[in-house]
């Protein structure tokens, strides 16, 4: 009964959560009018505010892979967490980003600060959380970002094989990027004969609306996986290894009380080494909170030294990712979808973008008034 009930709030969660993430992606706005996607909904398409408060689809999220790692430890589970921790900060936590295109941290939403406290006990260099607490300039944001792989699903390159990647594309979407590329084929042909830069740019932008529509269908599906990759070979940390002990000396059903304590004292030590933002205290204290809600698993948090992160995708998304790195030059769709679109990476890349097209519209009130143009910043 318990694993029927379970399996109904998962399907629940899962169809949930698609029907919002369908909802809330949008083709990347990159005028400087316009909200970056897919951060923000239009006013015609946002359900009402009181039923995202009712059904609450990150929080149920994070509740359900907060009970399903208790159960089954696991880097699936583990990831499954972090995935939706990060999705409610990215969502809830950066303030203006998706107009103002800067976040400097660190958060002040107590809310916002809990999760993220949470999500660095559980991998203390999560990128989100790093660039919540420290900003998108931050050199510590930067580096957690680049790290991560985009890795094409192939039926069996991933352990613990995900349901979503597992049906893959519906037949709806597989229809609809055959029109695409069937649509597109003319004007591909054209831009590979243009003779010009000038020539391939006028047949890019006329492009532009189906190439976008194009990623956000061929890439609908990303499964996040943080991946252990090799255990702590050096002694565990004394304090570590005497906590393990003492809760060891505790039958399990009596030793609760006693071990909210231990991590009430912990999370403590922990606020204050933040504060003074040291990494290795950080993850000592992070490994201790680790150790003592789970005193039998002798696992250290998973880190950058210890695992690695992996965005899995269609192979559908990574073809259609490769092709139009390749053909749409600066315009920044592509890294965003590749990187992700709170990344440093893909705010940086808009910023850029945004500049390009405003020199050039400058451009043209210039030549239209007879005075010399600006150079251009790039190009297609």
């Amino acid at each position: 009964m318990k694993r029927a009930s379970l399996s109904f709030w998962s399907t629940l969660a899962f169809s949930l959560s698609i029907f919002f993430l369908w909802e809330r992606i949008i083709s990347p706005a990159l005028a400087d009018d316009k909200p970056l996607p897919p951060v923000v909904t239009t006013p015609a398409k946002s359900p009402p505010a009181d039923l995202h408060q009712a059904l609450n689809v990150n929080e149920l999220k994070i509740e359900m892979a907060e009970s399903q790692l208790k159960l089954r430890p696991s880097d699936k589970t583990t990831s499954e967490l972090i995935a939706a921790l990060e999705e409610f900060l990215n969502q809830n936590c950066f303030g203006d980003l998706a107009k103002t295109l800067s976040y400097s941290g660190p958060p002040k939403d107590e809310k916002c600060i809990a999760r993220m406290e949470k999500l660095l006990l559980v991998n203390p260099d999560n990128p989100a959380a790093l660039c919540l607490r420290d900003g998108l300039d931050a050199q510590s944001c930067k580096e957690a970002y680049r790290r991560q792989r985009l890795v094409a699903f192939m039926g069996n390159n991933m352990p613990d094989l995900d349901p979503a990647l597992k049906v893959g594309a519906s037949a709806y979407e597989k229809a609809l990027l055959d029109k695409i590329q069937l649509d597109l084929a003319p004007l591909d042909v054209q831009w590979t004969q243009a003779k010009t830069d000038d020539e391939k740019k006028t047949i890019i932008e006329a492009a532009l609306p189906s190439y976008e529509r194009m990623m956000n269908t061929a890439c609908r599906i990303v499964v996040l996986r943080v991946s252990r990759i090799k255990e702590d070979k050096k002694e565990e940390d004394p304090e570590i290894k005497e906590a393990r002990e003492r809760l060891s000396k505790i039958p399990e059903n009596l030793r609760g009380e006693y071990q909210e304590k231990m991590i009430s004292d912990a999370e403590e030590k922990l606020a204050q080494v933040a504060r003074n933002k040291d990494p290795a205290a950080i993850a000592r204290i992070t490994a201790l909170i680790t150790a003592i809600r789970n005193p039998g698993i002798e696992q250290s948090p998973l880190t950058a030294n210890n695992s690695e992160r992996l965005r899995y995708v269609l192979p559908q998304c990574a073809d259609v990712l490769k092709a139009m790195k390749q053909r749409l030059g600066d315009f920044p769709a592509p890294l965003c979808h590749t990187d992700g679109w709170y990344s440093p990476q893909c705010i940086s890349a808009i910023k850029s973008y945004r500049a390009r097209v405003r020199e050039e519209a400058e451009n043209k009130k210039r030549k239209a008034a007879g005075e010399k143009p600006r150079d251009s910043i790039a190009s297609f």
